[in-house]
């Protein structure tokens, strides 16, 4: 397109430029940082590693170099000497929630603060500064974890602020990040389910995209093993219905595995069905990570409808070769009858 071309033609920003560039990014909030920058500068901000000991440091522009991992995580203006709030111990946690959830020892002390707190409403209150900022939170690898605990420690409609940020931010990515689906998750298994009915909606609606991404597909998990039943009824309609489409992709593997453990016999019986009529399908599958998992289930005598278990053991003897020479398919042919 004429907009790529345009952007090829441009020569690569100076060093100097980059600098000063990084330096307002650093030091001002009037302007959103370019797109690169505000991406290395959110990495850097969720890094667990002291910023100076990163073996890229010294590659960063100077005006970045010179200023500290917690003035990138905070911010300028807000930065805070996060050790001298870790010093003073669970009475610095008040009024410092959210900057002490993103750091890797705060993160412990908010935790601790919320399990030590005497009443309801003294857990609140500091569940309550986390308000505007669950997105982040989410996120973020230490202040997931007090989210977490929040919905661990509250009750389901104290949290209801959680869930309704989540949607607003947009559930789905959420659900496919690394830590996001860790909240998801909880959110499931403590509120009410009239709370995350249009949480369960959505999740459901993109049920084969978030069966096929590398941490949602835990969240589909969750819901098979811990959604209401009326969920898991329709999750396995769809993990059925979808068997082949699962059993093709390596994440989706995963999910077949839980279906296995959570379906009934017919339920069960008929996905292996839909496998077997795929040819290679489950040879395949039984090479891969999660899907040999899958494999060595059907294996199993009173997994299936004994007829399927015959077919389906025929079918990977018949590739035993094939499967010895695999790190995960040497373990099913392990499985098979000598």
């Amino acid at each position: 397109s004429s907009a790529t071309a345009a952007l090829r033609r441009q020569p690569p920003p100076r060093p100097a430029d980059t600098e000063a560039s990084a330096m307002s990014v650093a030091t001002s909030s009037a302007a959103p940082a370019p797109f690169p920058l505000r991406i290395l500068l959110d990495r850097l901000g969720n890094s667990e590693a002291e910023l100076r000991e990163l073996p890229w440091f010294h590659l960063l522009p100077e005006a970045v170099r010179n200023r500290s991992a917690d003035v990138l995580r905070f911010g300028g203006s807000e930065a805070i000497d996060v050790q001298a709030l870790l010093g003073a111990g669970s009475a610095a946690v008040p009024g410092n929630v959210w900057r002490l959830s993103k750091d890797a020892n705060g993160c412990r002390e908010v935790q601790n603060a919320l399990d030590s707190a005497s009443t309801d409403a003294e857990r609140q209150a500091l569940a309550s500064e986390l308000r505007g900022n669950v997105d982040k939170a989410a996120r973020c690898p230490h202040a997931n974890h007090v989210i977490q605990k929040i919905i661990v420690s509250l009750k389901p409609l104290s949290c209801q602020f959680i869930i309704d940020e989540i949607m607003a931010a947009g559930l789905l990515p959420i659900a496919k990040h690394k830590y996001g689906c860790r909240i998801i998750q909880r959110l499931v298994e403590h509120c009410e389910d009239k709370q995350v009915e249009g949480v369960i909606d959505m999740l459901i609606a993109n049920f084969l995209s978030l069966a096929r991404t590398p941490y949602s597909n835990f969240v589909l998990q969750h819901l098979l093993d811990h959604g209401p039943e009326d969920v898991q009824e329709q999750m396995m309609a769809l993990a059925v219905s979808h068997a082949v489409d699962l059993a093709a992709h390596p994440h989706g593997c995963a999910v077949v595995v839980q279906a296995l453990e959570t379906g009934n016999m017919e339920q069960r019986s008929e996905m292996v069905r839909r496998m077997l009529k795929e040819r290679g399908l489950l040879v395949a599958m039984a090479g891969t990570r999660h899907g040999h998992v899958a494999a060595k289930t059907v294996l199993e005598r009173g997994a299936v409808e004994d007829g399927l278990r015959e077919e389906a053991e025929a079918v990977l003897a018949a590739a035993r070769s094939e499967l010895e020479s695999t790190k995960y398919g040497e373990l099913v042919a392990a499985c098979l009858s000598a």
